[in-house]
C-alpha cells in the first residue's frame, strides 16, 4: 500500500491529468485493476478419455494476494469448503470427465478491486464408440429389390466402420448397398465400429430375409392342375408342387392364407390368393 499511496500523492500533485472529484479509493481501484496480470489456464491432459483418469487445471500466476475462481461454460464453479486458503483454489481437479463436461473452462484472479479472466480452455474428450444403430430397421426384402443400410455410432474421434455378411468381410464405410438382391443375399448383416483413440469396439447385427419373386393369382393364366384333390396338412402358407404352367416344367405355387385344402382347385382360386414362386 505504500507504493499505491505514493502513486496517489504523485497523481494529486499532477492534478491526475485534470480529473476532478477523484478519490483515493476509486483511483486505487483503477491502479490495482490495471496491475492485475492476465491469468492463463494450463491442463495436464488436453485429450482425456471419458471417465478415465484425473483432469487437472492450474491457474497461473501464483500469488498469495489473489483469490482464484473457476468458470465452466460461463457459470462460476463453487469453491470447496475444505480449502483453507484462497490460493488453494488455484488448482481445479476433476476425478473424471464426460463428453458433456468438455467446457470451456476459465480461471479468474481477483483482488478486492476486481478480477480478470483467462482465455478459455476446452479439453477434447475422447469417447465411444457407443452401440451402433442400423437404418432402416426393416429386414424383409423381395428378389429384385435394392438393399440399403446405413450405420451410425456416437464417437470422438469418428469411428471406423466395416460390414460383414454371414461373417465375411464386405466393405469399409458407414453405408452398405446391394442392387437387385436375390435369395442368396439372405443372412446375418453386421456393422462393426472401432475408435482407434480409445481402443474400444462395438457391433450391431440384423438378419435379412429375401423372398422369391411373386406373381398374383390374377396374373397366373394357363395353369393346369395335375390333381384337384390336395392333402390337408397345414392351414399355413405352403408350397404345392403339383401345380405347373402349361408347356413348362413344374414350378412352385404358394397359397397365401389358404382355405380348406380338401376343396377343388376352382374353389381354391375363389377363396385364396395364389401366387407363383420362381427360383431366384
Amino acid at each position: 500500500m505504500q507504493e499505491d499511496s505514493q502513486v496517489y500523492e504523485k497523481c494529486m500533485e499532477d492534478a491526475c491529468g485534470g480529473i476532478k472529484g477523484a478519490t483515493q479509493d476509486n483511483l486505487l481501484s483503477v491502479i490495482h485493476t490495471a496491475k492485475l496480470p492476465k491469468p492463463y489456464n494450463t491442463i495436464n491432459n488436453i485429450n482425456p478419455r471419458e471417465n478415465k483418469g484425473v483432469l487437472t487445471f492450474t491457474c497461473e500466476p501464483e500469488s498469495e494476494n489473489y483469490t482464484y475462481m473457476w468458470w465452466l461454460k460461463g457459470q462460476s464453479l463453487p469453491v470447496s469448503p475444505s480449502l483453507k486458503r484462497p490460493i488453494e483454489n488455484r488448482i481445479l481437479i476433476l476425478p473424471s470427465v464426460t463428453r458433456n463436461e468438455t467446457g470451456p473452462y476459465q480461471c479468474e484472479i481477483r483482488d478486492r478491486y476486481g478480477g480478470i479472466h483467462s482465455n478459455p480452455v476446452t479439453p477434447n474428450v475422447l469417447y465411444g464408440p457407443d452401440l451402433p444403430r442400423i437404418y432402416p430397421s426393416f429386414t424383409y426384402y423381395r428378389s429384385g429389390e435394392n438393399l440399403y443400410f446405413s450405420c451410425f455410432a456416437d464417437s470422438n474421434p469418428l469411428a471406423q466402420y466395416s460390414w460383414t455378411i454371414n461373417g465375411k468381410f464386405q466393405l469399409s464405410g458407414e453405408k452398405l448397398s446391394i442392387p437387385q438382391i436375390t435369395t442368396k443375399h439372405s443372412g446375418l448383416y453386421a456393422c462393426s465400429v472401432r475408435n482407434p483413440a480409445t481402443g474400444k469396439e462395438s457391433s450391431k447385427s440384423v438378419t435379412v430375409k429375401v423372398s422369391g419373386k411373386w406373381i398374383p393369382a390374377s396374373l397366373a393364366i394357363g395353369f393346369q392342375v395335375e390333381s384337384n384333390r390336395l392333402s390337408e396338412k397345414s392351414q399355413e402358407n405352403i408350397f404345392i408342387p403339383t401345380l405347373c404352367p402349361m408347356g413348362t416344367s413344374k414350378s412352385q405355387i404358394l397359397l397365401l392364407n389358404p382355405p380348406n385344402l380338401s376343396k377343388n382347385f376352382q374353389n381354391l382360386k375363389k377363396q385364396a390368393d395364389i401366387v407363383i414362386k420362381f427360383p431366384a
